[in-house]
């Protein structure tokens, strides 16, 4: 205790140790949304930051009426890095099909991303976690068994193939 009432008079005494300690942090936070903000894995969130400029408002129109083939000659066209980023997120989950290999590559490394990322707090943990408290609760049915057990399969199946190699 006198260790910390010692350290603590020390800071009492100089208020500016406080006030650069306050700068740091604000200094890290600005850093860590900088990092977040050109942080493509995170582009869906960012969508809704900051308005989106008319002559990329017309560019989302003719995106959304193009062809799949159509999709890639736009990226050139958009200001907004936003938009940007999320033009071939936007190929790869309404035309997967149309995908280059070096494209389906990039989705499956983005959905392992989305899936996986945070460990034992991760989305994919998650979910097979509250499939096992559901299967574990009394009182279910054999269907409900059943039905739990074609989602975890299900969830299964989703994970993209480096997942398991890892």
């Amino acid at each position: 205790m006198e260790v910390i009432s010692a350290n603590r008079a020390k800071l009492k005494g100089h208020p500016e140790f406080t006030e650069k300690i306050l700068a740091a942090l604000e200094l890290m936070d600005k850093q860590q949304q900088v990092e977040f903000i050109s942080h493509e894995q995170h582009v869906d969130s960012q969508l809704y930051d900051n308005f989106i400029d008319s002559a990329d408002k017309s560019v989302m129109s003719a995106v959304r009426a193009a062809t799949p083939d159509e999709l890639d000659s736009f990226g050139p066209s958009l200001h907004d890095q936003r938009l940007k980023a999320l033009l071939p997120l936007y190929k790869a989950r309404n035309y997967p099909s149309t995908l280059s290999t070096e494209e389906r590559e990039a989705w499956e490394r983005f959905c392992m991303q989305r899936l996986t990322d945070g460990g034992q707090q991760s989305r994919l943990a998650k979910y097979f976690e509250k499939l096992q408290e559901l299967a574990a609760a009394p009182g279910t049915t054999k269907n409900q068994q059943y039905a739990l057990e074609e989602l975890r399969l299900y969830g299964e199946s989703i994970i993209p193939a480096e997942a398991d190699e890892q």
